[in-house]
């Protein structure tokens, strides 16, 4: 037996962790004792997603699961129509999980039933990342927004190398690598940001004054400073795309 590919989960005091003989285990995080096991069909390579008592887990027998966490006993299944490697994400009562099948998959965290699936035009592995009513996720061409609840495409960010990790969401930006590169896009939500209380300094404004500071500067901080204000300037303008670090 080896275990599996993807990190183990730790909550409240258990540690959950798959393995290639098939199973979830469930291990007592102090004694390393196990609680429990769950037999799938098939190598278990995603990580477990727990939230209210629940364990929510993919294998390559096609099947999400959901599991009672004190128990290990079958809560659901929902069948896909290929491997689950992807990590589930949880959010308002939607689980959201990714298949070789080239969709993702938007199910009802109670009853496992399905809510709507959106179809990417190849495998979706990486753990999608659900923040201000949009899910984010990852196919082999790029990077996806969806309306959470309706499944109804946002945006699309298509790169010139292939992607399968998880988007991370922070500050209003998606961050993504791919092979080469790590993306920082700017994160379109469902609901628009409420107005501030203060008018905020025009981008204009930020850059004419460090644009000043630059003709200061000693020469060596002046093309440090320069890719600043280029990062301003992409960050607050209208494209999608905050900045690509290729390495």
């Amino acid at each position: 037996m080896s275990l599996g590919r993807s990190p183990a989960t730790v909550s409240n005091g258990v540690v959950y962790i798959g393995s290639s003989d098939n199973r979830l285990y469930a291990l007592d995080a102090e004694s390393g004792e196990i609680k429990w096991r769950f037999k799938t069909h098939g190598d278990v390579h995603s990580t477990a997603t727990v939230l209210n008592g629940v364990v929510y887990i993919g294998s390559t027998d096609q099947y999400l699961y959901a599991l009672d966490a004190e128990s290990g006993k079958l809560k659901w299944r929902y069948r896909t129509e290929n491997y689950v490697h992807s990590t589930p994400a949880v959010s308002n009562g939607i689980v959201y999980i990714g298949s070789d099948d080239d969709h993702l998959y938007a199910l009802d965290a109670e009853s496992g039933g399905l809510k709507w699936r959106f179809r990417a035009p190849a495998d979706v592995r990486g753990a999608p990342a659900v923040s201000g009513g949009a899910v984010y996720f990852t196919s082999w061409d790029g990077v996806y927004a969806l309306n959470a609840a309706s499944g109804e495409a946002l945006w699309r960010f298509e790169t010139d190398d292939g992607m399968r990790p998880s988007p991370v969401v922070w500050n209003g930006a998606v961050y993504i690598n791919s092979e080469k590169s790590l993306y920082a896009l700017n994160a379109a939500t469902v609901e628009p940001a409420p107005a501030p209380d203060v008018k905020p300094t025009p981008v204009a404004a930020v850059v004419k004054d460090l644009e000043e500071r630059i003709r200061r500067a000693p020469a060596h901080y002046q093309d440090f400073m320069r890719l600043i204000i280029r990062l301003l300037e992409w960050a607050y303008s209208d494209e999608p795309l905050r900045f690509a670090a290729k390495f």
